[in-house]
């Protein structure tokens, strides 16, 4: 086993710590953690043994016992993850998909075969193989009795290869990609509780405020402030958007003032003190965009007007992130022609 030292672990990742899943980890809090141990690899803790798969957490729990140990709280497979100097990966800050053979789905692989895939507290194998059962609940705003699972792999490797994530089953989930390891130790008492919403996923707001709406406009990527950048303009409405629980990103719909070259957008921006985030400026041509939802609350469909005619567009939240889609326009149909005459 390794020892995890005692001190501070900084949990979950920062509001602006990209990419991130705002309702599944803390804003970056500290929490200070009492030493314990964990195993260098999954059970049965051997180097070049395969991970045994397929377990329950109940199952899971009784083998550490047996074995003198227990699971581990998700902040202690966290802190044992992040290492003494709180990394985004186990291996560093930057993500690199060799280091754990991330972006990609795999059978479970023997233990310890990828050396470069440790922590700093020389934990193995925490992420880039099986997901890992731990005994804490998943305490954020949904349904009660479901369990966090820790590490794994996957497509999005770069978003599920950060300590913070974190997956969620029932204790009776059996999987192949499944498995755990143990720890020992006195428990680390500390839960990641986020508080479920109640609010609809948009909320126009009353008074917008244009200071607010200037600040995100000039933390705007450089080409698209170089884009509307001669533009001045008219604030028109503002609105709070909530793709998922416990984010809130600012949205503000403006035009120019000059009605002679009108022009409006959609400005997306996250307002958080000290780092605030411009993520995109969606023209929507010469008329003031409505929103409206799709099914899911990560999905806003703006409705814009140009030369060309009508269109509409995409804003899409991911993983902490804002993406604006291009202009899509209705392609007409082939228009259908009745049987030809023939003349003879």
């Amino acid at each position: 086993m390794a020892y995890v030292s005692p001190g501070a672990l900084v949990a979950g990742s920062l509001p602006n710590s990209l990419p991130r899943r705002p309702d599944r980890e803390l804003p970056g809090e500290q929490v200070m953690m009492k030493g314990f141990w964990i195993d260098r690899y999954a059970y049965p803790n051997e180097e070049g043994a395969i991970p045994l798969t397929s377990v329950t957490e109940p199952e899971a729990q009784t083998l550490c016992e047996k074995a003198g140990k227990r699971l581990c709280t998700e902040l202690e497979w966290e802190r044992a993850c992040k290492g003494p100097l709180n990394h985004r990966y186990a291996w560093g800050e930057q993500y690199r998909a060799d280091a754990c053979q991330l972006g990609s789905v795999i059978l479970p692989r023997p233990a310890g075969m990828k050396v470069g895939c440790h922590s700093d507290f020389d934990v193995y194998d925490l992420h880039g193989g099986i997901l890992e059962w731990t005994m804490s609940r998943f305490r954020r705003g949904i349904s009660a009795g479901q369990f966090v699972l820790k590490g794994g792999n996957g497509i999005d490797g770069a978003l599920i290869g950060r300590c913070a994530n974190a997956e969620i089953a029932a204790p009776t989930h059996r999987s192949l990609d499944v498995g755990f390891r143990c720890c020992a130790g006195p428990v680390n008492s500390a839960e990641v509780i986020i508080q479920a919403g109640g609010s609809e996923a948009v909320q126009p707001v009353e008074h917008p405020d244009i200071a607010q709406f200037q600040r995100l406009l000039h933390e705007l990527p450089p080409d698209q402030q170089a884009a509307i950048s001669d533009v001045a303009w008219t604030l028109e409405r503002a609105y709070v958007w909530h793709p998922v629980n416990n984010e809130g990103l600012s949205l503000f719909v403006a035009c120019s003032k000059l009605p002679a070259k009108r022009r409006c957008g959609l400005l997306v921006g996250r307002d958080t003190p000290a780092q605030p985030t411009g993520f995109g400026f969606a023209d929507t041509g010469i008329v003031t965009s409505s929103l409206h939802m799709d099914s899911r609350t990560e999905d806003i469909w703006l409705l814009g007007l140009d030369a060309q005619g009508n269109f509409k567009r995409l804003v899409r939240y991911h993983a902490g992130e804002v993406t604006i889609g291009p202009k899509e326009r209705r392609i007409p149909s082939p228009k259908k022609h009745g049987p030809k005459s023939h003349q003879h």
